[in-house]
């Protein structure tokens, strides 16, 4: 029986969003060159002493690499130690993101620093956005606390004080005991918390709003939201979206410590408590203008190809000093992550193909990145994509040092058999694995085998077949 394919997508589009001045950004995918699994050799870390026991550290290549002289997208310590590390691990949704591991002790350690300025001179006013999932891997619940801090911080694992660089800082605070969840906090003096509660475990995102400006000012700002709000110099608000959407103004109007500290640094850190685990993703630090970009889109589309692919394309009517196009994705509608860029060419009509479609309803959005790092984003277009059986979306990476992740989509939840074929078909490496309906991940070690080609072969249940060949070093 011929199979038939649902489709649905199309899409609106119509710009004009508000352009900002992006200080620093970095989602941790940066794709793996080399096969090396997101290592690099500890001569090229900027960090503290490696622990004797680590021959490398897990940080990917050029992607959040440590620097004495960072990019928009690079920080200048990474604080790993005996009891703290960051690891790079895949975030559920074919991409990466940044664990901070707090292994032992009481110390501060697990951080990431960027003490160089972020700007010639230092933001009074500063959006700072960043994905945040909070997790424990202590056995019995304890309290503990994730921090971003701005001033004056320096390249040493240890937190400003208001005497020594700290302009101001918030606190994501877990009470642990037998409820184990987390709120946004204030941890100055007096100190306040959030008014809403959150479980651990599941992925938010937290929009931190600083204005060091003129404690006589108000400055507006478009609010997570998409209202409008204000926040007086020399205080700062707090915002929490969840995973479906929901925003909330957790903590408003809460005084800086040291306003006179400028705002040039950053630093995210996990203090006092052992044996808990933060993952970190999507930051973005903007100046929050509401200015436009010189572009304007004609039209922003998306069409499916086929089972794993789709086709996004855009028409520019008119743009002026537009460096590149950044296509997004997101399977929610909420949270977008950069699937590849495009560079302007000064011509009217772009596509991209996104070759990793996902069962369900894929979103995109495209935003429009000016040569002075402004940006602008598009409206939101989807593809609906019903399929059968179980596809194999992407092997990531596809040249191979020792593990890999398989991206899948399934119609329905399944249990499948996989295994892995040279290239005369003798099957060298077997492995069952159980899949939720739709978009899921398995990991796999191919350690053992030698250099060459090889298929990854997934079974279904009802007997289909779907291969995908790699190279391993």
């Amino acid at each position: 029986m011929k199979k038939i394919y649902l489709v649905l997508l199309l899409v609106s589009i119509y710009t004009v969003n508000n352009a900002q001045k992006v200080y620093f950004k970095q989602n941790f995918d940066y794709p793996t060159l080399d096969g090396s699994t997101n290592y690099i050799s500890a001569g090229d870390y900027y960090g503290p002493p490696v622990p004797a026991s680590s021959a490398y550290i897990q940080i990917a290549p050029n992607c959040f690499y440590s620097s004495p002289t960072p990019d928009s997208s690079q920080f200048t310590f990474i604080g790993t130690s005996a009891t703290g590390t960051d690891s790079i691990v895949p975030d559920g949704n074919g991409g990466y993101a940044l664990m901070l591991n707090k292994v032992s002790g009481t110390s501060n350690s697990a951080t990431l620093v960027r003490s160089v300025p972020l700007a010639d001179s230092a933001p009074s006013f500063l959006v700072i956005g960043f994905d945040l999932t909070p997790g424990q891997f202590s056995t019995s619940k304890v309290s503990n606390s994730f921090y971003c801090s701005l001033g004056l911080v320096k390249d040493t694992m240890r937190s400003e004080s208001t005497t020594t660089g700290l302009t101001t800082r918030l606190a994501i605070s877990s009470n642990g005991g037998s409820t184990n969840i987390f709120r946004l906090r204030d941890p100055g003096t007096p100190t306040a918390m959030g008014v809403d509660s959150f479980p651990t475990g599941s992925k938010y995102h937290i929009t931190f709003i600083a204005n060091d400006g003129d404690s006589t000012v108000y400055h507006t700002y478009t609010a997570p939201n998409g209202t409008i709000d204000s926040v007086l110099g020399t205080y700062w608000d707090a915002w929490i979206t969840d995973s479906v959407g929901n925003t909330t103004k957790e903590l408003t109007g809460r005084k800086m410590p040291k306003p006179s500290n400028p705002m040039q640094g950053f630093r995210f850190l996990i203090t006092n408590t052992p044996q808990v685990a933060y993952i970190l993703d999507n930051i973005l630090i903007t100046d929050g203008a509401s200015s436009t970009l010189p572009i304007s889109l004609a039209k922003f589309d998306a069409a499916k190809i086929n089972e794993t692919s789709a086709s996004i394309s855009w028409s520019v009517a008119s743009a002026t000093n537009i460096k590149e196009f950044a296509v997004t994705k997101s399977t929610d509608g909420t949270i977008f992550k950069s699937i590849g860029t495009v560079p302007f060419a000064g011509t009217k009509d772009y596509t991209f193909n996104d070759n990793s479609l996902g069962a369900g309803t894929s979103y995109y959005r495209l935003t429009s990145i000016a040569k002075n790092g402004a940006e602008q984003y598009s409206g939101i277009a989807s593809v609906v994509n019903k399929i059968s059986g179980t596809s194999i979306i992407s092997l990531v990476p596809n040249l191979v040092h020792s593990t890999a992740t398989l991206n899948i989509s399934a119609a329905k939840a399944d249990a499948v058999s996989t295994r892995v074929l040279d290239l005369v078909g003798r099957t060298v490496q077997e492995k069952s694995i159980n899949i939720p309906e739709g978009n899921s991940q398995a990991s796999f070690n191919f350690t053992t085998l030698k250099a060459g080609s090889y298929f990854l072969e997934t079974i279904s249940s009802d007997g289909s077949i779907k291969t995908i060949r790699f190279e391993k070093q």
